[in-house]
C-alpha cells in the first residue's frame, strides 16, 4: 500500500479524497468532514412549538404531581404521555399526566407496574 501526504497535516498516511480532490488522512478527514445531524422537518418544528405551548398551559393548570408514588416531590415539573408521543398523541391532553421527576423516572423504569396503576396505557389499544 502506498502512502501519500495529507493536505492538512502533511504526514504520509492512507488517504481519503474529497469531492474537490483534496487528500486527507483519517484524523484530518473526520475534522474537515464532520457528520451532520439531520434537521427536523417543518411539520415536526410546528408540532413541537404547539406542544410546548400546550405543555406549559397544562403544567400551569396542574401544579401538583398526579402520580403520587413513593419519593414524590409533590409539585409537577414534567408531562408524562400515557400513550406515547407519536403523531396526534403528542398534543392530546387526554393522555397527559402532570408528574414530578421522581415519579416520571419510576413510571418509565417500571412500565408494567405503571400500567397496573393506570399511569400508562398500551399504545396498541384504541
Amino acid at each position: 500500500m502506498r502512502l501519500k501526504d495529507c493536505c492538512a497535516c502533511e504526514k504520509p498516511s492512507v488517504i481519503w479524497k474529497n469531492d474537490r480532490g483534496d487528500l486527507y488522512c483519517k484524523s484530518c478527514w473526520s475534522r474537515k468532514n464532520p457528520k451532520t445531524i439531520t434537521k427536523k422537518s417543518e411539520k415536526q418544528v410546528v408540532a413541537e412549538k404547539s406542544y410546548s405551548l400546550i405543555r406549559k398551559a397544562f403544567l400551569i393548570k396542574h401544579t401538583k404531581c398526579q402520580a403520587g408514588l413513593p419519593g414524590c416531590s409533590i409539585s409537577s415539573t414534567e408531562v408524562h404521555h400515557k400513550k406515547g408521543r407519536i403523531g396526534s398523541l403528542l398534543i392530546d391532553t387526554n393522555f397527559f399526566l402532570a408528574v414530578c421527576r421522581n415519579c416520571h423516572d419510576y413510571i418509565e423504569n417500571n412500565p408494567s407496574e405503571a400500567k397496573d396503576l393506570g399511569l400508562s396505557e398500551s399504545r396498541l389499544k384504541t
